[in-house]
C-alpha cells in the first residue's frame, strides 16, 4: 500500500493539510509531559471548536450526570482519547471549501458513520471505540477531497453512482485519478495518522482483505464496514436509502460472526442515538 499512497501524494497536489488546531492537539497529546490544562488551553484558542466540543459533551449521547461547562471538566469526564475524537470531528467540517447541499450530505455521512462505528465497537468489545469513531469519521474523507478538487465532476459522479451497479472504486476512477479510499488513506498518511486508521480508510469496503493483517485490524475494519452499511441502509448522507444485502451478509458481520438479530438490535440502537443527537453532532444544536 505504501507505493499506492506515494503515487497519490505525488500526483494530487492539493491534498488538504491537517487543520492547525487538530495538528497542535495531536502533537501535544504525544508529549508525555503535557497536562490536561495544557490541552484545554490549546483547544480554547479556537472558540468554535471549544463550543462544539462542549455541546457534544453535554448531549444525551454521553449522558453525563451534570453539565460540562469547561474544557478542563470535559477532559476529566470524557478522557483525552474521546476529546481528541471530538476535536477532529469539529475540525473536519472546516476542510470543505464551501458548504452547500453536497457538503452537508458528506458531513452527515461522516458523523453518522463515526457514531455508528463507536456504538458497534462499544457493544461488541472487539475494537477500541475511539479508534472506530475516527475510522468512521474519515472513511469517506477522499470524497470530501474529490469535491474540493472539482465539485461539478463530483456532482456528476454522485448522480451516476445512485444509478450504477459498478463497484464504487471503478466508477470513481472514471472521474478522478484515484478512488476515494486511496485518496483518503493518502491524506491520513500525510497527516501521520496511525497505520491502522490508514488501512481502515483504504480497505473498509473489503474487511479482512489485507494480507497478514492483525486480528485487531480486521475487527476494526469490520466495525467500520458495518457502520458504513448502516448509513447506506438508512440513507444517511445520501439522497435516499440504498438497497443493501441482508444484515447477516454484510462483509464485516460475516467476519465477526454476527447474526441478523444481533445486527438488527445494533441498527435500531444506532437509529435512536443518531436521531436523538443529530443536531448537536452536526453542529446545529443549541
Amino acid at each position: 500500500m505504501i507505493d499506492e499512497l506515494r503515487q497519490v501524494l505525488n500526483s494530487v497536489t492539493d491534498l488538504p493539510p491537517m487543520p492547525p488546531v487538530a495538528a497542535r492537539v495531536l502533537a501535544l497529546m504525544r508529549d508525555h509531559k503535557s497536562t490536561a490544562r495544557d490541552l484545554a488551553g490549546l483547544i480554547s484558542s479556537d472558540p468554535a471548536v471549544t463550543a462544539q466540543i462542549l455541546k457534544i459533551a453535554n448531549s444525551a449521547y454521553y449522558s453525563l450526570p451534570r453539565q460540562v461547562k469547561t474544557l478542563d471538566h470535559a477532559i476529566v469526564v470524557l478522557g483525552e482519547k474521546t476529546l481528541k475524537s471530538l476535536v477532529l470531528l469539529a475540525c473536519l467540517k472546516g476542510l470543505n471549501k464551501s458548504f452547500g447541499a453536497v457538503e452537508r450530505l458528506l458531513w452527515e455521512d461522516a458523523v453518522g458513520c463515526a457514531t455508528a462505528a463507536r456504538l458497534v465497537a462499544r457493544r461488541l468489545g472487539c475494537a477500541d471505540s475511539e479508534e472506530a469513531f475516527l475510522g468512521g469519521l474519515f472513511r469517506n474523507l477522499g470524497k470530501l477531497v474529490m469535491n474540493n478538487m472539482d465539485s461539478l465532476k463530483f456532482q456528476r459522479l454522485m448522480d451516476e453512482s445512485s444509478q450504477s451497479e459498478l463497484p464504487v472504486d471503478q466508477l470513481e476512477c472514471r472521474y478522478f485519478p484515484f478512488s476515494h479510499m486511496l485518496i483518503g488513506a493518502a491524506v491520513l498518511a500525510k497527516w501521520k495518522f496511525p497505520e491502522n486508521l490508514t488501512y481502515v480508510v483504504r480497505y473498509y469496503t473489503d474487511p479482512g482483505s489485507v494480507s497478514g493483517s492483525s486480528s485487531g485490524l480486521d475487527d476494526l475494519m469490520a466495525v467500520v464496514n458495518i457502520a458504513d452499511d448502516f448509513c447506506r441502509r438508512l440513507g444517511i448522507g445520501r439522497r435516499q436509502p440504498e438497497q443493501r444485502c441482508e444484515l447477516g451478509q454484510i462483509p464485516g458481520a460475516r467476519l465477526l460472526g454476527l447474526d441478523h438479530l444481533r445486527l438488527e438490535l445494533l441498527l435500531n440502537e444506532f437509529v435512536e442515538a443518531y436521531q436523538r443527537d443529530l443536531d448537536v453532532m452536526l453542529g446545529q444544536g443549541g
